[in-house]
Parts: C-alpha cells; structure tokens; sequence
C-alpha cells in the first residue's frame, strides 16, 4: 500500500528508525527529530516543532512518555519536552501515539484528537508473538540447561501468554498456565498445557513467565519454592515484589520487542500507520 505524505516522526527507539525506513520505502517523506544520539541518522530537523511544521502527519513513540512530562526518546541527545506549545502546534494534524494515556493531562493534550495505534489488533498480535520469541531467548541464555522437558509457569493466559505456552511447548517444555477465568484454562488444556488458578501452592517449576500486568506473587500467592528463573514480561505494576524470590534469578523484561526484533516492530508499526491513513483518506478524501 503506497502512501505519499510528509510525516513527522518524533523520538522513540530503534523500532521508530525501521519504521521511517519503511514508510519511506512507500513513497512518504519522513522529518526525523530525537535521534541525536544515533550517528547513522540524518539530520534534517534540530527541534519537534520544525519536524512538525513540515508534516502533515505525526508519529509519537510507543509507549509515547513514561513519565507523562517527556517524549521517550532514548536516542535523543536531551530530554524532549511534552509541553503545551508542542500540543498546540499537532492541533489540526493527524497524531499518531503509543499508549495515549502516558500523554499529559494538561488541557492542551486533552483537547488533542489522537490515535493510539497500539489498539490495532493485528499490533498487539505481532508484539506478542515478538515478546514471546525473545523471552524464550532471555531464559535460554540464563538457564544452565535446555527448555526441553524444563517445567515453566506461564502466569496469565493473554496474548502473550498464549503465544509463549505454544513456543514452549513446541520446544518440548513441560507448561502449565496460571489462569483466573475457566475458560482460558480450558483452552490452555486444549493446547496441551496443564492449568491452575492462583493458588498458594502452584505446582513445582524450575521457569516463571510473568505477563500479568499487576502484582502476582505476594503473599497470597508465592512463587514456588523449586523456581530458579523468573521473567517478569508485564508492565511496571506487575514486577516481583522484593524479597518473595525464593532464591529465583529475576529478569525484568519488558518492551522486548524494541530490544530484540526492531525490525519486525518497526515494520509492524509502520504497516498500522499506513492503514490509518488509508482510511482517514477514504473517509475524508
């Protein structure tokens, strides 16, 4: 799908980068800020506001800020402010974010029609089948074994979760799914997994897969004693309280995809970004 527009393309990380490249592969022109820091990336705006003005198009990061003050924009030589000048200036283009509700909550942002792209099914199905693929690699390079007949804990039974049980079982782990609702142990069994609900006595597993993004294992519910690895792959809330690791390695891994395949992401992305436009277009010609 051939989309030729000027697009402005603001901080984020080395997913962002492949996206431009292929936006640009389909005809748009992409104005590029936030990447100081990268010495292959052209220079061809020294502020968000010239890239803005040159675009009718503006692509903001994902997650957009995770401090709701600041743009994430981790190759950017200096902190990139999300003021309200910079919201009055997206007023009347079309503004595409990550997870809009890091935005700020100051009236300007409020006011600001935007699209969060990281609601597009097709997304979040390629960032779990991603993040899957690469916490299989982060527990690989931490175990001292193999997967093959290693008993792992998926916790949670969403996209990701789903997408890891298959990987692992086709690697010939022993899974089972930690699940709340029935229905998700009832499929979970239907791919070959054993289940349980939370308990406090989980069954005995050497790997914990975490993709429940709030707190899991307190007191309520411990992690089995036998653990020796567990990867967190929820988002902040859902890390492993402190002092409950019974002996476990802790692997805080979250936003794997942008670590491990950013190219895959990047191109995922940008295939949403030209979707979106294609049906502003139809619906506005």
């Amino acid at each position: 799908m051939e989309i030729c527009t000027d697009i402005a393309l603001l901080g984020g990380d080395a997913r962002m980068l492949y996206c431009a490249g292929m936006l640009e592969e389909t005809g748009s022109t992409v104005h590029l800020f936030g990447f100081e820091n990268e010495p292959a990336v052209r220079r061809d705006c020294v502020s968000a506001e010239e890239a803005v003005a040159r675009a009718r198009v503006v692509l903001l990061p994902m997650p957009v800020s995770r401090d709701r003050e600041h743009l994430l924009a981790p190759l950017a030589r200096q902190p990139v402010e999300l003021s309200d000048r910079l919201a009055e200036l997206l007023q009347g283009r079309l503004v595409f974010c990550g997870m809009v509700q890091n935005l700020p909550e100051t009236a300007a942002w409020k006011k600001l029609p935007v699209i969060d792209y990281y609601k597009d099914e097709e997304l979040l199905a390629e960032n779990a089948r991603i993040t899957a693929e690469a916490a299989l690699f982060e527990a690989m390079k931490a175990l001292p074994g193999t997967l093959y007949d290693a008993r792992c804990l998926v916790a949670g039974f969403g996209r990701i979760g789903k997408a890891l049980a298959a990987m692992l079982r086709g690697l010939g782990a022993r899974v089972t799914v930690a699940a709340r609702k029935p229905e998700d142990r009832v499929l979970a069994r239907a791919l070959g997994a054993e289940t349980t609900p939370f308990t406090p006595q989980l069954p005995a597993c050497e790997v914990v897969f975490n993709t429940v993004p709030q707190p899991v294992f307190t007191g309520a519910v411990p992690l089995p004693a036998e653990t020796k690895l567990y990867i967190e792959l929820a988002s902040r809330p859902g890390l492993l309280p402190e002092g409950n690791t019974a002996g476990a390695e802790v692997i805080a891994a979250a936003s794997l995809p942008g670590k491990y395949a950013p190219r895959a992401a990047g191109r995922a992305i940008a295939a949403v970004l030209q979707r979106c436009i294609h049906a502003e277009r139809k619906e506005h010609p």
